[in-house]
């Protein structure tokens, strides 16, 4: 199984791993935590709360959760979810510099509908911000990363 780094944030690190129930071609991201932390009980707590919050949420423009393990003895687990293969608005408005007011209104429409349905089950996301909104190649918009989300 490759494994491919492609991130890591304040409560986990993302790395791209093939699936061979989902074929060759497909590919999931998977988000763990880290064992050993300053603050392992809180840091777990922050990384269950992801997990319960991301299964409350259904909507094609937020990112999904396919499975999860929590091993709380270790204070770790990990998310399987969706892999986005696109680029985060941050880097696409750096490439470009300026959208078109098309694409603006396209990705706030994607964005609305996606935190409305957030809002309609009580979480606030908290860090909504160019790093977490995914832009993929169609156009499509997926927002990431719930670590901060409240319930």
């Amino acid at each position: 199984m490759e494994d491919n780094n492609l991130g890591k944030g304040a409560f986990g690190k993302t790395v791209l791993l093939s699936d061979p129930q989902l074929g060759n071609e497909k590919f999931v991201a998977k988000k763990y935590e880290p064992q050993l932390a300053s603050d392992a009980v809180r840091f777990f707590q922050r990384f269950c709360d992801e997990i319960k919050i991301m299964l409350r949420l259904n909507h094609k423009n937020i990112v999904r959760i396919y499975n999860w393990l929590l091993l709380e003895d270790l204070h770790t687990g990990f998310i399987v979810m969706e892999y986005i293969n696109g680029k985060t608005l941050k880097s696409l408005i750096k490439k470009r510099g300026v959208l078109t007011l098309e694409e603006v209104i396209d990705i706030m429409l994607q964005l609305t509908s996606a935190v409305s349905c957030a809002h309609d089950s009580y979480i606030i996301h908290r860090d909504i911000k160019p790093q977490n909104v995914m832009i993929l190649e169609d156009g499509r918009v997926k927002i990431t990363d719930f670590g901060i989300a409240m319930a």
